[in-house]
């Protein structure tokens, strides 16, 4: 399995869409605050059908994980589609 390994000089910055590994399989996890506001829950995680944890399917992870990070900060989550 690979991890993320964050560059410690990098701005630490708050994210409410973070990519985990479960079990081998990548997935979205919404922090806190984005899963009670957009699902009524405490925790919400979807998942990316990709089975394999590998540098490049993290890569794709991220981006996808960036671009809804853009629509939550966006005018307060006016652009996210939860589904």
């Amino acid at each position: 399995m690979y991890s993320k390994q964050r560059n410690s000089k990098a701005p630490k910055q708050f994210t409410d869409v973070n990519v985990a590994n479960d079990k081998g399989t990548l997935r979205l996890q919404f922090s806190t605050r984005i899963s009670q506001q957009f699902y009524g829950k405490r925790q919400a995680y979807k998942a990316l059908g990709v089975r394999k944890d590998t540098p490049e399917n993290q890569q794709w992870a991220e981006g996808i994980a960036r671009r809804i990070q853009e629509d939550i900060d966006y005018q307060n989550g006016v652009n996210f589609d939860r589904n």
